[in-house]
């Protein structure tokens, strides 16, 4: 199967990085697969990286649940 845009080095490049271990946000999936931002948001698009945070990084409102402001 293929996705449109998604050429063979870059699903290839996926599919190695992806042996390694999980991906824990989309920067670091770009940054292991060397995916475009365009192959980035057409895999969201698809829901591949459905649940996938932009960034690794965490915020106050993450670590509370969203909820710091409602005590």
């Amino acid at each position: 199967a293929s996705i449109d845009g998604i050429g063979p080095e870059v699903a290839e490049a996926i599919a190695a990085a992806a042996a390694k271990g999980p991906f824990i946000s989309k920067a670091e999936f770009r940054e292991r697969t060397k995916a475009s931002k365009t192959n980035v948001e057409k895999l969201t698009e698809l829901g591949i990286l459905a649940g996938l945070p932009e960034s690794g990084q965490l915020s106050i409102f993450d670590v509370m649940g969203g909820s710091a402001w409602t005590h």
